[in-house]
């Protein structure tokens, strides 16, 4: 089914589908018309979307810089002093 007409008989804004289908296309749904495709599809949200891992990497932060808590003994210490 294209775009247009899946969007009409679900009760979505078509521009809210084709948006979304373009190649370079960033955009998320609202979760209204995320619900207004499950019901009229059948198909539920969460049997085809996987949920994040909670151990997935985030972001750069394999290349961070670490952190040193420890308070120097001078504010103000040159690179050569550290």
């Amino acid at each position: 089914m294209k775009p247009t007409p899946l969007a009409k008989a679900a009760g979505v804004s078509a521009s809210s589908l084709i948006r979304l289908l373009s190649e370079d296309s960033t955009g998320t749904l609202h979760a209204r018309t995320l619900s207004r495709l499950e019901k009229f599809s059948g198909i539920s949200l969460s049997a085809v979307v996987e949920a994040p891992s909670a151990r997935a990497p985030r972001g750069l932060a394999e290349e961070a810089v670490s952190f040193d808590a420890r308070p120097r003994t001078r504010p103000f210490s040159t690179p050569s002093e550290l």
